[in-house]
C-alpha cells in the first residue's frame, strides 16, 4: 500500500472540509497544487535522486535536431551553477552535464546524444546515422544525455518524488525516456492484448481515469484520436506535462468522467480499473448509472475489480466481475461482452460491443 506522509494526511483533511464549501474549492485546489509541487521539490532534495546519463530511446520520439556547436559546454573551472542562454526552445538557462565537443561530424557518426528542452522534448545532438538506422529497424537505442533544461529536470525529479511518496512506484509505466527506470505497479503487457482485441484500428478513443496517460500515448501512436479523462489534479499535472514532452496530440479533460463533456459519439471507451470507485456510495453509483445510459460508444474495453478487494469491503454495490460486466453491458446498451483474459493482478478484461 502507498505510504502517506504528514503533508498528504493534512491535505486530505483540508480537501474533505473544502468539498463542503463549493465556492472555495477552485481557489483551494490552485493553492493546494502549488503547495504540493513545493512539497515534491523538498522530497526530491531529501531523496537526492539523480537523473540518468544514458536512457533507452525510441527513435520516433525525436523530431528535432540541435547543433552541438550551439550548446553550452561545462565550465572548466567546475563552478557550481554554470549556465548559458541558447535561445529557441531553450529560453532559459540550461546547465550542461558534459562536453558535447568531439572530433568529426558530431551530428552523424557519434553515438546517439540527446538534450532535453524545457518541456522535456528529446532533441538530437549527435549520432544521426545510428538513430536513423534504429528508426528503420524499429528498435530502441541507448542515448547519452548531455544537457537538460532546468524546467524539465525539476519536473522529472517531481515525478520520481511522487513515485517514492506513493510507495516506491508509479501506477503506470512512464513512456518518457528520462523516466523509464521509475518502477510501476502496472506493466506493458495489457496494451498489445487490448489493441489486438479491438475490431477497429482507428477512431475516437476515450481513456477514462487516464492517470499519467500511458494508454492515451500508446493508442495515439497506434492511430487513434484519444481523449484522456482524469479527475485527480495531481495525476492531470503529470498527464499534461508528459503529453507535451512527448509531443502527443490527445485532448485532456480534467474532471470526473460523469461530468466532463465527452464527444457525442465514441468508437472505443477504455475503462480499466475505474468503475468500481463508483460502487462505494449510493450517489456515485447513480452517477455511473446515468453516465452509462448517456454513453454512445461502439466498443468498451472494461476491467472490473475483484469483489474481495479490501477497499470494497463496505461498498453497498460491490459485485463479482461477471455480475459487474453484465450490469455495465445492459446499462450501457452493449450487445455482447467477451472475456479477453486476465491481467497480472488477476482482474479480468472484457470487450463490450454494440454491433
Amino acid at each position: 500500500m502507498p505510504k502517506v506522509d504528514a503533508f498528504e494526511r493534512a491535505a486530505r483533511r483540508v480537501r474533505r472540509v473544502v468539498r463542503s464549501v463549493p465556492l472555495l474549492e477552485p481557489l483551494a485546489n490552485r493553492a493546494g497544487m502549488r503547495l504540493w509541487r513545493h512539497h515534491l521539490d523538498r522530497l526530491a532534495r531529501e531523496q537526492g535522486s539523480t537523473l540518468p546519463r544514458r536512457v533507452p530511446l525510441d527513435p520516433v520520439l525525436v523530431h528535432r535536431r540541435l547543433d552541438a556547436a550551439a550548446l553550452p559546454v561545462p565550465d572548466p573551472s567546475g563552478a557550481d551553477g554554470a549556465a548559458a542562454e541558447i535561445g529557441g526552445s531553450w529560453d532559459r538557462a540550461a546547465t550542461p552535464l558534459e562536453s558535447t565537443s568531439q572530433p568529426g561530424d558530431a551530428g552523424a557518426d557519434d553515438p546517439v546524444t540527446l538534450a532535453f528542452d524545457r518541456l522535456g522534448r528529446p532533441c538530437l545532438v549527435g549520432g544521426r546515422r545510428e538513430l536513423e538506422e534504429a528508426r528503420r529497424n524499429r528498435r530502441q537505442v541507448e542515448a547519452r544525455v548531455v544537457l537538460r533544461h532546468p524546467c524539465w529536470a525539476r519536473l522529472a525529479h517531481r515525478v520520481m518524488a511522487y513515485a517514492e511518496q506513493r510507495g516506491g512506484s508509479a501506477y503506470q509505466p512512464y513512456l518518457h525516456p528520462d523516466l523509464a527506470t521509475v518502477p510501476s505497479d502496472q506493466g506493458h503487457e495489457r496494451f498489445p492484448a487490448l489493441l489486438d482485441a479491438l475490431p477497429v484500428a482507428s477512431g475516437t478513443l476515450v481513456d477514462l481515469g487516464a492517470n499519467a496517460g500511458y494508454f492515451s500515448h500508446r493508442f495515439e501512436a497506434a492511430g487513434f484520436d484519444c481523449v484522456a479523462v482524469e479527475r485527480s489534479e495531481k495525476e492531470a499535472y503529470f498527464l499534461v506535462a508528459l503529453r507535451d514532452a512527448l509531443e502527443r496530440d490527445f485532448t485532456v479533460l480534467k474532471g470526473s468522467l460523469t461530468e466532463v463533456p465527452l464527444p457525442p459519439r465514441v468508437d472505443v471507451v477504455l475503462a480499466l480499473n475505474i468503475f468500481h470507485h463508483f460502487l462505494k456510495a449510493e450517489a456515485s453509483f447513480r452517477q455511473l448509472e446515468d453516465f452509462l445510459r448517456r454513453l454512445d460508444a461502439q466498443y468498451m474495453l472494461f476491467q472490473p475489480h475483484l469483489a474481495d478487494d479490501p477497499q470494497m469491503h463496505a461498498a453497498p454495490y460491490n459485485m463479482e466481475p461477471d455480475q459487474f460486466v453484465t450490469w455495465v453491458r445492459r446499462t450501457g446498451g452493449f450487445d455482447t461482452a467477451t472475456r479477453l483474459g486476465e491481467a497480472r493482478d488477476r482482474r479480468p478484461i472484457y470487450l463490450l460491443s454494440s454491433t
